[in-house]
């Protein structure tokens, strides 16, 4: 158990919010993170299920996570994404080149929407901070502090039913 809350079953929200997220399918918690304990991810249906409202989420939009991978297979770190339809989604290796990517979806099908890339790879093994925004007209990403790359999206984010989750595309898990 963490000093705020963390458990082999629960992961803790520290915003405002209060969206309190459920391990899922054996998710190793208290391993080594960044700082403390962290969740780790097997990357076939390992997740952590924060439910279908995300509490706070508008127009405008921040999703920070710590991350730690050195491969370049595609996989989600966070959001509602999934085959059968989509909202948002911060990624890893959308190209297999192991850079991160932020995309949107304004329709189910994600047939309007946009996408903004990191200009480096960060498959390198190492820990990470990754910050996507999107404030109704402008989306942008930071890595470990730094501007990385920004993209234009005047649509509104499509907010559906699909869990938010963290650590893979839960309606393929």
């Amino acid at each position: 158990r963490s000093a705020i809350g963390d458990n082999e079953t629960l992961s803790r929200d520290l915003s405002k919010y209060g969206n309190i997220g459920t391990f899922i399918n054996g998710t190793t918690y208290n391993v080594s993170g960044k700082y403390g304990s962290a969740g780790k991810f097997d990357g076939v249906n390992d997740y952590v299920d924060v439910g279908v409202t995300l509490n706070g989420l508008g127009r405008g939009m921040s999703l920070g996570v710590w991350v730690k991978y050195n491969d370049t297979v595609a996989g989600q770190i966070a959001g509602k994404w999934d085959h059968t339809g989509s909202s948002f989604t911060l990624r890893h290796s959308l190209n297999t080149d192991g850079r991160l990517a932020f995309s949107t979806c304004s329709n189910g099908i994600c047939s309007t929407g946009a996408s903004v890339i990191t200009n480096l790879s960060y498959s390198d093994g190492q820990w990470h901070h990754a910050v996507a925004t999107f404030n109704g007209s402008l989306m942008q990403l930071y890595v470990d502090g730094a501007f990385s790359n920004q993209t234009n999206n005047s649509q509104s984010v499509w907010v559906d039913n699909h869990i938010f989750c963290v650590g893979a595309n839960c309606g393929e898990a």
